[in-house]
């Protein structure tokens, strides 16, 4: 059954496919009428139920006895449209007009519909008869459907169903002709006229049915009337004639003097009574804390609670008072909400600077702590710093003096070593400024008193120096003891040259790379499929293969780096017996090149340290 009932929808969503293969479509319906109060609809394909939908109801149907395709459908019921939808695969949608003719929209990619014919659908004997149409075939016969003259508001489903198949269409609507086109224009129109009517006519009604001898009776029509002239539109207001809200207002008038006459109830004066003695138990604005809060609270939820009569009873200056002590309320729940915000924030920093070391257990290692929490400090407004005590102030500025202390000594070791071992290819201006930083650095450590200015101060020149000092470096690099490197013809191993970056830090790898694994032999370039290169400074290794399509003789080789180059010189010789394996010493030329990869962290983690601390200000 599943199976064929799924094969049997494929039909029909294939009959509004391809509409002109199959001139009709038997489909029956069980319900309690197909009126517009539709209440239950049952749909047949060729006798088979697959489906009942209650109004405002939801089903799940299963379209797929046999197990072929998805076959789970949803059904949804409505006094105006049932939708059997199938995925992204399709659907289709029973809408029932106000005639009760019901269109069945198809393949919603395609412009083809289902278009009720006749049959009541009380049984199977009598099915309702669908035939297949083009869309705009059935948005012309929905517009038709719209009466001309004697058009009403109830005939807004009509319209709306007209406008829903018309607007399926898109672009494609242009081709409805001009006359459909302007009825279904026209009757939205006149809808709108009717209903705007029709709801100025509603309050029109209701003020014209109130009495001309009001009396305390009519209070609750004369309200409802007046919500409901302030309800509608500008537009519709217009319809109300002036007399008719003269008579409205007058109403009010006469009901506002009958109660003025007859004074307010036990019942009103009770309750503001009541108001009126929370309100005199309320403290004077200047003297309202934190505490009366739910006093205060309480207070205006009783008046909210009060009828505009009841209201009219309490003293304006009780009113007054409470205003003024909620406001005083707020200034003061501001105030402590801003106070626990500051003590939040001053007590983090607070435990960063009590978790630092002592003055004298500093070492390099606590230089992450100690600057963080010195920025930590610097974040906070006045306000909060004001709540850090003395004693941490204290311990923090001696920690950042002893650290001064340590950074400088080790900032003063590398430059020594790089004066010693660089000296000689520093330009002169390079190496004046690395000594005079060197130079003040001294002076400050020698000073009679320290001042952590000062220290900071000779610091960050000094590192300044030693960076500039290896920025200039980082061109320079050497081939290390690459004298007499040879090849001999007919060897199976490659001929190996190591090069190192001077400087601080031997970026030598990184840069070969950056700068495209580019060499040169005698001015021409080497494929990179003809050596091998790797990291230890940078160690590159021509491949015998291309060393054998070399002269005997001497060579020369470029290595290239994205900021310079250096050229060295090998020898291709006849026989092996001139070292065939000659790979060149790996010892460094500088001594302190074993230090650079220690100190080169070091040396960027304080200066972006530095950096934080000089972009703050000092205390």
């Amino acid at each position: 059954m599943k199976r064929f009932l799924g094969k049997m929808f494929g039909v029909l969503l294939s009959v509004a496919r391809l509409m002109s293969l199959i001139p009709a479509t038997v489909v029956s319906a069980e319900s309690t009428g197909m009126e517009k109060s539709l209440s239950r609809f049952r749909v047949f394909l060729d006798g088979d139920i697959i489906g009942l939908c209650e109004q405002g109801s939801s089903v799940f149907i299963d379209l797929d006895p046999d197990g072929v395709g998805d076959g789970d459908f949803l059904a949804t019921g409505g006094a105006q449209s049932i939708t059997i939808s199938k995925g992204e695969e399709g659907y289709a949608e029973v809408v029932f007009g106000g005639n009760s003719k019901p269109i069945l929209l198809a393949n919603p990619d395609g412009y083809d519909a289902i278009w009720y014919e006749k049959g009541k659908g009380t049984s199977k004997e009598d099915p309702i008869i669908f035939s297949s149409i083009s869309l705009f075939e059935a948005v012309e016969r929905l517009i038709d459907n719209i009466p001309d003259e004697t058009l009403k508001v109830d005939d807004e489903d009509l319209i709306v169903a007209a406008r829903e198949a018309y607007d399926r269409l898109g672009d494609l609507a242009a081709e409805i002709d001009e006359d459909h086109t302007n009825k279904l224009l026209k009757a939205e129109e006149t809808l709108l006229e009717l209903k705007d009517k029709k709801a100025a006519q509603d309050v029109i009604d209701a003020i014209e049915a109130l009495p001309e001898n009001i009396t305390l009776d009519n209070e609750d029509d004369i309200a409802n009337a007046r919500a409901a002239l302030e309800n509608l539109t500008e537009d519709q207001r217009k319809l109300v004639p002036a007399d008719t809200i003269d008579k409205l207002e007058a109403a009010e008038a006469d009901l506002a003097a009958l109660k003025a006459e007859q004074g307010p109830s036990e019942e009103d004066l009770a309750a503001a009574q009541n108001v009126t003695d929370l309100l005199n138990q309320l403290p004077d604005p200047e003297e309202v804390t934190l505490g009366d809060a739910e006093k205060i609270a309480n207070a205006r939820q009783a008046v909210n609670k009060l009828t505009d009569e009841q209201r009219s009873l309490i003293e304006e200056g009780l009113l007054s008072k409470l205003k003024k002590d909620e406001d005083a309320l707020k200034a003061l729940q501001d105030e402590a909400s801003d106070d626990d915000e500051d003590a939040a924030l001053a007590k983090a920093v607070a435990d960063k600077i009590a978790a630092l070391p002592e003055p004298g257990d500093v070492t390099i290692n606590d230089e992450y702590a100690i600057n963080e929490a010195f920025v930590s400090y610097n974040d906070l407004t006045p306000d909060q710093k004001a709540l850090i005590s003395d004693e941490l102030m204290a311990k923090l500025n001696s920690d950042l003096i002893a650290l001064d202390l340590l950074l400088i000594d080790y900032y003063m070791d590398i430059g020594e070593k790089l004066l010693a071992d660089y000296g000689s290819v520093m330009s002169a201006d390079r190496k004046t400024e690395l000594q005079e930083a060197m130079d003040n650095a001294k002076d400050v450590l020698n000073a009679d008193a320290l001042s952590r200015n000062d220290l900071e101060n000779a610091m960050l020149d000094l590192v300044i120096a030693l960076l500039k000092a290896d920025e200039e470096l980082e061109g320079i690099y050497t081939i290390t003891d690459d004298s007499g490197a040879k090849w001999a013809q007919g060897s199976t191993t490659g001929l190996t040259f190591r090069i190192v970056q001077e400087g601080i830090d031997d970026d030598a790898y990184e840069f070969f790379e950056e700068g495209g694994c580019y060499i040169e032999v005698d001015g021409k370039k080497v494929d990179l499929s003809n050596f091998t290169y790797v990291e230890g400074s940078v160690i590159i290794t021509l491949k015998p293969e291309f060393l054998t399509t070399l002269s005997v003789g001497e060579h020369t080789i470029t290595f290239k780096f994205s900021n310079s180059s250096v050229t060295t010189k090998f020898t291709v010789v006849a026989s092996q017996a001139s070292n065939p394996a000659n790979v060149p010493a790996t010892g460094e030329v500088i001594s302190t090149t074993a230090v650079a990869g220690a100190s080169v962290i070091a040396l960027a983690g304080v200066t972006l340290f530095l950096r934080k601390r000089y972009a703050v200000e000092k205390d």
